[in-house]
């Protein structure tokens, strides 16, 4: 699938969401408006090294992402919002998901 087509695959919609929160600060309206576009990077290092590691690379782009949700699914602890960051909604990068995911799974084995 060409870049041009998968860039058009489905209709574009502005979606900003609430969802991060500045620092240190635990005002409830302190919520920083983000476009949730914006949590994805197409050349984000740390995720390209997880794919390339798990070996989830595939024919097509669509198959790629179903492996890596697959793999996020079997490999990173789901911690509630409020247990981790001690709000109720708060939404990390994917990097920030893998590199916490991944240590608090490694802290388990050892444990």
């Amino acid at each position: 699938m060409s870049k041009e087509v998968f860039d058009n695959k489905y209709p574009k919609a502005t979606w900003i969401y609430h969802c991060r929160r500045v620092p240190g600060n635990r005002n409830k309206k302190a919520n920083i408006a983000m476009d949730v576009r914006s949590f994805i990077f197409e050349d984000d290092m740390i995720l390209k090294d997880v794919v390339r590691r798990y070996n989830l690379k595939d024919e097509n782009i669509d198959k790629t992402a179903l492996n890596c949700q697959n793999w996020v699914v079997n490999n990173i602890k789901y911690v509630s919002d409020m247990n981790n960051e001690g709000y109720t909604e708060f939404w990390q990068f994917p990097n920030e998901t893998v590199q916490l995911g991944l240590r608090i799974a490694k802290m388990e084995v050892y444990l």
